[in-house]
């Protein structure tokens, strides 16, 4: 991130099913104050493509609401992130970009995508959402495989599992555990 001097970093995919006219709109959203924008077609004027077959939509849908509860559930961005799959992201370099550091992600395929916006609402952005009218792929082939399910639910759950919140909450429930079992036992014992 230093060698490029930049202010913001655009993901953004090259075969144009990201609309390339939606990029000043998420600078734009920069500009206002966000600190990191996502192309969401799960939101008033967002779409997938017309041609998506029945199961290419479900794993879709699916994928990122499984994505979206177990990295977010019970918490605000539950709400407010609407399609953690997205591959079409502005985000603000300084205090957020430069920070994560790229090089020891739990994943370098599809899965840095989930960690990189777990980590970047972690920080504290400020995260906007825009339409995203998703295209058909005209050229090429898409790269993910059979295993980018597994390798997501993966990153996803370790996310979650080293989160702070949730090693006090399984804390919490490992002594309240111990005191059941204690009282239990003292309860037997002096009943007797």
């Amino acid at each position: 991130m230093e060698e490029l001097n930049a202010d913001v970093v655009i993901e953004f995919d090259g075969d144009f099913q990201h609309p390339p006219k939606d990029i000043p709109v998420m600078l734009k959203e920069i500009h206002h104050g966000a600190d990191y924008v996502l192309g969401s077609r799960k939101i008033k004027g967002g779409s997938n493509p017309k041609g998506w077959g029945f199961k290419r939509l479900f794993l879709s849908e699916m994928g990122g609401l499984t994505a979206r509860f177990i990295l977010f559930f019970p918490f605000k961005n539950f709400f407010k992130i609407t399609d953690p799959t997205t591959g079409m992201k502005a985000t603000r370099v300084k205090g957020f970009a430069d920070t994560i550091d790229m090089d020891h992600l739990y994943s370098h395929s599809f899965g840095y995508k989930f960690e990189f916006l777990y980590k970047t609402v972690k920080l504290g952005a400020s995260v906007k959402e825009i339409p995203l009218r998703f295209g058909l792929r005209t050229k090429g082939e898409s790269k993910i495989e059979p295993q980018t399910a597994k390798e997501v639910l993966k990153v996803v759950f370790l996310l979650r599992f080293f989160d702070e919140t949730t090693q006090k909450f399984m804390k919490f429930g490992i002594i309240g555990g111990f005191g059941f079992v204690i009282n239990l036992l003292g309860l037997k014992i002096f009943s007797n």
